[in-house]
């Protein structure tokens, strides 16, 4: 992966922010990104989960335009209630084949770049909805210690202590579980699923967050940096990924790193993506970022 842009260092009492600039990812990674990808989706019968799952419905043409103009505003004011099932699954069944590669975008350059984001045993995707980040995360993190994705895929407790979706719609967290049981089978027993308003708690440091478009809707006045202060990984709209940089610089309690990639898509794969290119707006937050050092050392290599 190239960096097209050097990184810069700030420190702010010794709290650091990192800006890793705009990655260009190479033709090695999309490679691996669509191996990955394809799998997935091979797995899920070329199905989205609510597509998959029974009690899913499908919405008139007036109400997907009307969802879809209010997603393609990509304001951080935009709010969308995905309590109903309906509108999740017109959503689902737009969007999640391509937030399923954004999130193996950033799970392999993650993984990849830095040791430690392959050694957390206990995990939490926040506002799972189809579990669409733990999903992603996982298989790549399977794929770079196997080389290679086939058969049934197993979920090993001594690899991972503690996996957890969680959502606090009780359809998404019914829908991600259908899906997981369809792709891990018999190690389906490894994951908790809960419904618990994470956002509302102090992060624990010994937890690795996903947070895929879980902060969209959160208003800026809103008491989150307690849960800041666990290890995040977020991927969000670019307002929100600026918004909580600005958090992190007035409040000074945890620490952010921020960087986008983006990604060619190859011919084969622009349906099921709906993109000829996808570019994904991530930041890490916690007690400690990626160190300036270790981003350069990898790049050159």
């Amino acid at each position: 992966m190239g960096n097209n842009r050097r990184t810069t260092l700030i420190a702010a009492n010794s709290v650091q922010h990192n800006s890793l600039g705009k990655i260009n990812i190479d033709s090695r990674d999309q490679y691996r990104c669509e191996y990955i990808f394809a799998f997935v989706r091979r797995a899920l019968g070329k199905k989205t989960p609510t597509q998959s799952f029974s009690n899913s419905k499908s919405a008139s043409p007036a109400e997907k335009n009307e969802l879809f103009k209010r997603i393609r505003l990509q304001q951080t004011n935009t709010h969308i209630d995905f309590s109903n099932g309906d509108t999740f699954s017109v959503y689902d069944q737009r969007y999640f084949y391509r937030n399923l590669y954004k999130y193996i975008l950033v799970s392999l350059y993650l993984q990849s770049n830095y040791e430690h984001f392959r050694t957390y045993n206990k995990i939490c995707d926040v506002g799972a909805g189809s579990g669409t980040f733990l999903l992603a995360w996982l298989m790549t993190g399977l794929y770079l210690r196997y080389g290679r994705l086939d058969g049934e895929i197993v979920l090993s407790p001594l690899d991972y202590k503690e996996l957890t979706l969680n959502d606090t719609n009780g359809f998404q967290n019914a829908v991600s579980q259908a899906a997981f049981s369809r792709i891990f089978r018999n190690s389906i027993g490894n994951i908790r699923f809960s419904q618990e308003d994470l956002l509302k708690k102090k992060g624990d440091p010994s937890c690795l967050y996903l947070c895929g478009y879980v902060l969209t809707n959160i208003e800026p006045n809103t008491n989150i940096f307690r849960f800041l202060i666990g290890k995040c990984v977020i991927v969000d709209f670019p307002e929100k990924t600026r918004e909580i940089e600005a958090l992190a610089w007035k409040r000074r309690r945890f620490a952010s790193t921020s960087f986008s990639l983006h990604s060619k898509i190859s011919s084969n794969l622009i349906k099921p993506i709906k993109s000829v290119a996808v570019e994904v707006h991530s930041l890490i937050s916690g007690p400690e970022v990626p160190s300036d050092a270790a981003h350069l050392q990898f790049a050159a290599e």
